[in-house]
């Protein structure tokens, strides 16, 4: 008999995993995989965000470049020349030589002629005439200019922006509400229509009032031919010959009737080589495919080549800027837009009073009405400086060891029943009296200015924040309290109107699409 041998037993391997290792490696991963998903989407924004930002950013020093080579564009017209002949709705600016220079002046012409020899006097009110000149004063301590929104308001088209009016004369934003002041920011439109403003201007002008405006790299291809006839006698057009579509169908030409239709299309030729090539606007498009013939402007001249190539290209108005003008300020800002709404809605005009301190509660309250000139807060003590040491002056706000401090929130209201403005995190807010851009960091809905104050733990005592007691609540109207990335600044005094009975003063704009705000020097 063999005897049982331990060590023959070979030792048994366990195959497999457990139940419970199966479920702690899924949970491992599910951890990881959700990580990863939830990055994705994150990236994605940033990467959006990174690509506006950095065309913004572009468009921004293009603007800067714009206005150091063409300055009329942001001193609204060029200074007055003596002996000069000037036509209707051209715009000057006080001379170099005069004493008026750094005032907020600005002149519109509504009779032309011959300028004298000697400067007028342009702090007469009204008309003013200038030999067999007539001209139109205004102030402007704060504007806008705005080519491409100014072309949309000035054709009165359902679909584009309406702006409100005064004199004739565009204003910033509009109000079709009853309460809050209407906007004292006048619209210019800068370059393009100096010569020709609220008349028929040219295609040429609608092409120039969008280039100027847009980021000029934007363009789309629409179509391309290799079988070009270019006549030497009528050098103004060309024939293509091998198109597969309808180039007039897919190219949207300038036109004065629509703001969406208003984008520039271009043929750029190609010499033999395919090294140089040059570029015209296209004012016309006739023919049916595959032969079309493509017309541009006159002012644009012959080609130096004969085209061997030819790509038609349409601009794509992603890009677009607005700059922001406070007369008085050493600099001015430039609005950059993604994807810019030329709507009515977004230059509608909220109730909302910017001003800090008290505003008045009755017609005769002038020390209320002095507060409300100052971008700070009296403080939980409703006085200037410190009330237990002094006698509280307006020119103790902000002194140092008071209670006084800069706001850096604002309450607007607005009519439920009807269009609620676009504010949301991240977005801007204008205060449009003072022509100041903020970046809304926050905000808290309610129904009335003292709930949202409540809401955002900011005391409503009338010792505390006497601009907006709860009896200035609008009948009817809801409240958001905004939080804004900076303090309120205010870029002049006011004149105290309007107000009595806690109607707020000023108001608010909510502009979409607004990419960033740029300040750069005037000069």
């Amino acid at each position: 008999m063999t005897p049982f041998n331990r060590t023959s037993r070979k030792k048994s391997h366990r195959r497999g995993t457990t139940l419970s290792e199966v479920l702690v490696s899924m949970l491992i991963m599910s951890v990881g995989v959700v990580s990863l998903a939830t990055l994705f989407p994150i990236s994605v924004l940033r990467s959006i965000q990174a690509t506006q930002l950095t065309n913004a950013t572009n468009l921004r020093y293009n603007v800067e470049g714009i206005v150091s080579a063409v300055p009329q564009i942001r001193t609204i017209g060029t200074p007055w020349q003596p002996l000069t002949a000037y036509t209707a709705n051209t715009w000057v600016v006080p001379s170099v030589d005069s004493p008026l220079t750094n005032y907020s002046l600005a002149a519109v012409c509504t009779v032309g002629g011959t300028s004298a020899n000697k400067e007028p006097n342009w702090l007469q009110t009204g008309t003013v005439t200038d030999a067999s000149v007539t001209w139109s004063v205004v102030r402007v301590n704060n504007y806008i200019v705005d080519p491409q929104g100014e072309y949309a308001a000035t054709y009165d088209d359902p679909t584009a922006m309406l702006r409100g009016t005064s004199g004739g004369r565009h204003m910033f934003g509009n109000n079709p509400t009853t309460y809050g002041a209407q906007s004292n920011i006048r619209a210019f439109s800068g370059l393009s229509f100096q010569s020709t403003a609220y008349g028929t201007p040219s295609q040429f002008d609608d092409y120039q009032a969008v280039g100027l405006s847009n980021l000029p790299d934007s363009w789309v291809v629409q179509g391309e031919s290799k079988a070009i006839t270019y006549s030497t006698t009528t050098p103004l057009t060309c024939t293509l010959n091998d198109l597969d579509y309808d180039l007039s169908a897919t190219t949207p030409l300038p036109s004065v009737s629509l703001i969406d239709t208003l984008i520039p299309s271009r043929i750029m030729f190609f010499d033999i080589t395919g090294k140089f090539s040059v570029t015209r606007p296209i004012t016309q498009i006739t023919g049916t495919p595959p032969v079309q013939t493509i017309t541009w402007s006159t002012s644009s001249g012959a080609l130096p080549f004969t085209p061997a190539t030819a790509r038609v290209e349409s601009a794509e108005r992603r890009f677009s800027w607005m700059l922001s003008i406070m007369h008085a300020s050493s600099t001015m800002d430039v609005v950059v837009f993604f994807r810019r709404k030329y709507n009515s809605l977004d230059e509608q005009i909220y109730p909302a009073s910017f001003q800090t301190g008290a505003i008045d509660q009755g017609s005769s309250d002038t020390a209320n009405d002095n507060w409300a000139f100052y971008p700070v807060d009296p403080g939980y003590d409703a006085t200037p400086g410190n009330a237990l040491l002094g006698s509280g002056n307006i020119s103790e706000l902000g002194y140092p060891g008071s209670d006084d401090a800069p706001r850096n929130w604002v309450v607007v209201q607005y009519d439920p029943t009807g269009n609620k403005p676009f504010y949301k995190k991240g977005g801007f807010v204008t205060d449009i009296s003072n022509l100041q851009w903020y970046r809304i960091t926050d905000f808290v809905e309610g129904a009335n200015p003292a709930a949202v104050m409540t809401a955002a733990g900011i005391p409503t005592s009338a010792t505390n924040m006497p601009t907006y007691l709860p009896d200035q609540q609008i009948p009817g109207y809801s409240s958001v309290l905004l939080k804004l990335e900076r303090p309120i600044t205010m870029s002049t005094p006011l004149a105290p109107t309007g107000g009595a009975g806690g109607i707020p003063r000023g108001g608010a704009m909510f502009m979409r699409g607004i990419v960033e705000v740029y300040p750069i020097p005037k000069s």
